[in-house]
């Protein structure tokens, strides 16, 4: 008689392993073809903000997409009575092999500027408060992240989405880098 083995629930995978798993370069990751729905980790530095973009959006509280002035969900087919505001920041990142957009959304925007969107919104009521806003949204620009991130096929355009940010450990990432040279070396004695 077989046996029948208990599944196992699978442990999340920590940050020290996911901000490395399948880490490539911003100009290898894109020339993978943005419908094979892949995702990377990339080592890069924000170096600007689009803010001739909006940086928030209206969105609907069950599933997160955009809605309109009228407050319709066309995914849910509902008007949205109480819509959540969320992040959409685009900035540019750079890891020295490229420079390419990259969308925060929610969680991964309020990671990088390091305040929620209703604080930024709040502070925009007050005096000089779009200069405000600008001010904490560029406080980001020229720091480095581990970006977890898929490429984009919203857009003629090429950009990646970003799913999740790692704050930059310099000591995992030399570690990194020292397996990597070992590796590469071990592949040429070959």
């Amino acid at each position: 008689m077989e046996t029948i083995k208990a599944l196992q629930p699978q442990a999340h995978e920590p940050p020290e392993q996911a901000m490395f798993r399948n880490r490539k370069k911003l100009e290898d990751i894109l020339q993978k073809d943005p419908g094979e729905k892949e995702t990377f980790t990339c080592n890069a530095k924000i170096t600007s903000i689009d803010l001739h973009k909006k940086w928030h959006y209206n969105s609907c509280d069950a599933c997160k997409t955009k809605i309109d002035e009228t407050s319709y969900c066309t995914k849910c087919d509902v008007v949205v009575k109480y819509p959540k505001i969320r992040y959409l920041l685009t900035v540019d990142i750079d890891d020295g092999s490229a420079c390419v957009p990259l969308a925060l959304f929610d969680n991964e925007a309020e990671r990088v500027i390091g305040s929620p969107v209703n604080k930024l919104l709040d502070l925009q009521k007050k005096e000089n408060g779009n200069e405000k806003v600008k001010d904490r949204l560029g406080i980001c620009i020229g720091k480095q992240f581990a970006f977890r991130v898929k490429l984009s096929t919203r857009s003629e355009t090429t950009e990646l989405i970003c799913q999740r940010t790692f704050e930059t450990n310099y000591q995992l990432e030399k570690s990194y880098e020292e397996q990597q040279h070992k590796d590469m070396a071990s592949i040429k004695k070959v």
